[in-house]
């Protein structure tokens, strides 16, 4: 309280300080200029405070993933059982079409159908690495997407700009060299599957990240003069570039990972409409009661926020702000505006944690879904390999006893 400054102001008395507490509490310290005898207090304030905000924090959020946890064990044995379903009918099918193979021969090709199906399947073999030029080309086209994107990145530095003409030419000609290389790998997906590219959310990425090579060539075309005038042309193309990165989602390595992050979004998505529509409400709810709390307690020589709040917009854009525990001004009306913010602390940006308990809970159970998964397969595959033993020991138990 005798600091004096900003500090002195904010903890006049237990009132006005209480909101400054909280705002701490959340892990936001918008002021730090404090005595040197409140310093250690602060150190049991933040070990202590926070876990006591982060359990109220828990509290909200953990009840949803409780919720939604017993709801997908129910999910999980469902598509266990329709798992089970769908494979009985691949085998009933496979079998039908074996017999139905066995009786009748396959009826013979024509030549151009057959110079078409081929290219398609020697396309795909390439993409999906099956041969030594497939392995080698994709390999270099992972290689040139990295060096495309580190090249994009040099291209925004002033300083690399600077250099001179010569710097800008050899960027222009690693931009026309990997992207060269870009457009081949998309027509080999053209070949492969001419109707991806309109369906296929990858290959519409690929298409249009092949815009930024053609436009850097046109760019460089220009006059010094001109391109000094198309500055804002030059920063979008760098954007689009930039874009590109995206692409790495689609490399085999990771896969895996990438599945698990799209199931994850899927099974999260339905859950996330209550909170989200809850969110919402308090959002715009709140940014209406701060604007109205700001401009009309607000008094000269007082603390306000009546600057930042003098509209419905101005209050949704800092309220996001807020509920995020972020708080870039801590100065409201004493008895208003200061309310509304414990209010924020306690129960605003609890809330908003929300949707992070369910991200997790939907990433725990898409790893408890591929694990079952994997745990069918193991056990087909180790039926598949017994029953072939089974059945020589059989014949070998027969022989025997014929002999």
């Amino acid at each position: 309280k005798d600091s004096g400054g900003e500090v002195g102001e904010r903890f006049e008395n237990v009132l006005v300080g209480l909101p400054h507490g909280l705002i701490h509490l959340t892990g936001d310290y918008p002021c730090t200029d404090y005595r040197s005898i409140s310093m250690p207090f602060h150190l049991v304030f933040l070990i202590l405070g926070m876990c006591c905000t982060g359990t109220f924090t828990g509290i909200f959020a953990g009840g949803f993933v409780e919720y939604l946890g017993a709801q997908r064990a129910l999910e999980r044995q469902q598509a266990k059982d329709e798992r089970l379903r769908v494979m009985a009918m691949a085998v009933s099918l496979l079998q039908r079409r074996f017999r139905l193979r066995r009786q009748r021969a396959l009826p013979a090709e024509e030549g151009p159908q057959y110079s078409q199906l081929s290219m398609k399947k020697a396309a795909r073999r390439l993409l999906h690495r099956q041969t030594s030029l497939g392995r080698v080309f994709m390999t270099l086209a992972q290689a040139a997407l990295v060096v495309n994107v580190l090249n994009t990145m040099l291209e925004s530095i002033p300083e690399v700009e600077a250099i001179g003409s010569e710097a800008r030419f050899v960027l222009t000609l690693v931009e026309i060299i990997t992207g060269t290389i870009f457009c081949i790998e998309f027509i080999l997906h053209l070949v492969a599957k001419p109707m991806g590219i309109f369906i296929t959310p990858m290959r519409i990425v690929d298409f249009v990240c092949l815009f930024p090579t053609f436009l850097r060539i046109r760019f460089q075309c220009q006059s010094v003069a001109k391109q000094a005038s198309l500055a804002g042309f030059e920063a979008f193309i760098e954007c689009v570039a930039a874009c590109r990165i995206v692409r790495v989602l689609d490399w085999p390595q990771i896969r895996r990972e990438v599945l698990a992050v799209k199931q994850t979004l899927k099974a999260a998505l339905p859950s996330l409409a209550m909170p989200a529509v809850i969110s919402l409400q308090l959002w715009v709810l709140t940014a209406g009661i701060f604007v109205w709390l700001e401009n009309f307690y607000a008094a000269d020589g007082e603390p306000s926020d009546k600057e930042q709040m003098e509209s419905i917009p101005d209050a949704l854009y800092w309220c996001s702000i807020y509920l995020l525990g972020e708080w870039a001004n801590d100065e409201f009306t004493d008895g208003a505006g200061s309310r509304l913010c414990i209010f924020y602390c306690l129960c605003g940006v609890a809330l908003f944690s929300i949707p992070v308990g369910i991200m997790v809970e939907a990433g725990r159970a898409t790893l408890e879904k591929v694990a079952d998964e994997r745990k069918e397969l193991a056990e087909l595959k180790g039926a598949a390999l017994k029953r072939p033993k089974e059945a020589k020991e059989v014949k070998e138990a027969i022989t025997a006893k014929a002999m």
